[in-house]
């Protein structure tokens, strides 16, 4: 019962905190935004960002669909085109 405690007051001042915050992507610039890229690794790398700034310590950023043997070069093109915008912005910002 006592670990049941625990664990239900941690996520309640999980939920609580301010930190929760760090998710939220609309309290972004919408420049800021774009600049990321406006799909799914773009604000990903946002979303990242924001984790650090909030005091997480680890973060991943997944990017899929780099399969590509089926159509490589078309495929590459507009995969790479998403992770420079975002991989240059991220490190502009945590710099």
């Amino acid at each position: 019962m006592t670990d049941h405690r625990a664990l239900v007051g941690g996520a309640a001042n999980m939920v609580r905190s301010p930190r929760v915050q760090a998710f939220d992507l609309s309290r972004e610039t919408a420049a800021t935004r774009d600049r990321y890229g406006r799909n799914a690794f773009g604000q990903g790398c946002l979303l990242a960002r924001r984790l650090v700034e909030a005091g997480v310590t680890f973060v991943k950023v997944n990017s899929y669909g780099w399969d590509t043997h089926g159509d490589n070069f078309n495929g590459s093109l507009s995969l790479v085109s998403k992770f420079d915008q975002a991989f240059a912005a991220i490190v502009e910002d945590l710099a």
